[in-house]
């Protein structure tokens, strides 16, 4: 009976993992935890806009985002942290562009 138990035990653990940071979009998790610090109601178009913005940054930019919003304490450290990865993303993004106008005769 402990075994079966302890078998239970596990498999609803590994499904809160999978479900939690496989099935659960970073958008949902950026959303979910914004809401939960800023109180910020009517976010109903929320992860189709920040869907857009994946689009525009890319995957690995949202990703970040969402891992960084996670660990805020507060609504404004949460802000800060989106806006200051996305912002170190565009940057990068501008200055490939003008490297590589710049190579250009």
């Amino acid at each position: 009976m402990k075994k079966l138990l302890v078998i239970l035990v596990l498999a609803a653990v590994a499904g809160a993992l999978v479900y939690r940071f496989v099935l659960v979009t970073p958008e949902a998790r950026l959303c979910s935890r914004m809401v939960e610090l800023c109180g910020e109601q009517g976010t109903s178009s929320c992860e189709r806009d920040y869907g857009e913005l994946r689009k525009a940054m890319g995957p690995e930019a949202m990703e970040r985002a969402a891992d960084c919003v996670e660990d805020s304490a507060t609504c404004t450290e949460a802000v800060a942290c989106m806006a200051t990865g996305f912002l170190r993303d565009f940057t990068e993004q501008v200055g490939k562009g003008i490297e590589r106008s710049l190579e250009q005769k």
